[in-house]
């Protein structure tokens, strides 16, 4: 947990190729309750092929489709990476490619030492600033600018220049 290399959402923590869930609904009991009554762990959710491993600080996290993307890595064979994108494991919903309609780009800086995920909502004139664990840290609108420049058409790779 000191890592910060996990997700953690619904009563479930996320992190490599396990799922521990928290049992929330022993919280309520009055008598002591032990380590291993209140974690259920699970390890081992994805079948992975030999010499196959979960890259480091993934799952990744995406609330809007409510998705986890575990990235596999066989650095021994040299195998090309996968991504495997699986629903929450703890939701009980089927999501059939729930789409949204807003045009936005995506990209990643990395500003001392820290990483983050920059979303240009156009339509909305957002950008939101995530961490690189999917949280959201920051919103803002650019009404103004729109107005008097026009909508951003693109969006430099470092996510720091916009074209109106």
């Amino acid at each position: 947990m000191k890592s910060n290399l996990y997700s953690f959402t619904g009563g479930h923590i996320y992190y490599a190729n396990k799922v521990v869930k928290i049992r929330y609904d022993l919280l309520d009991k009055i008598v002591e309750i032990k380590e291993h009554e209140l974690f259920d762990f699970y390890s081992d959710i994805l079948k992975l092929k030999e010499n196959e491993y979960i890259q480091i600080k993934t799952p990744l996290q995406t609330p809007t489709y409510n998705r986890l993307a575990y990235m596999i890595r066989n650095l021994k064979d040299l195998t090309s990476r996968r991504l495997v994108i699986l629903p929450y494991l703890h939701e009980r919903k089927l999501h059939l490619n729930k789409r949204n309609n807003t045009n936005q780009f995506y990209t990643m800086i990395k500003k001392e030492d820290i990483i983050y995920i920059l979303c240009l909502c156009i339509n909305e004139n957002r950008l939101y600033i995530y961490g690189e664990n999917s949280i959201l840290l920051k919103r803002f609108t650019y009404d103004a600018i729109a107005s008097e420049c026009g909508k951003p058409v693109c969006v430099s790779e470092d996510g720091l220049s916009f074209i109106f």
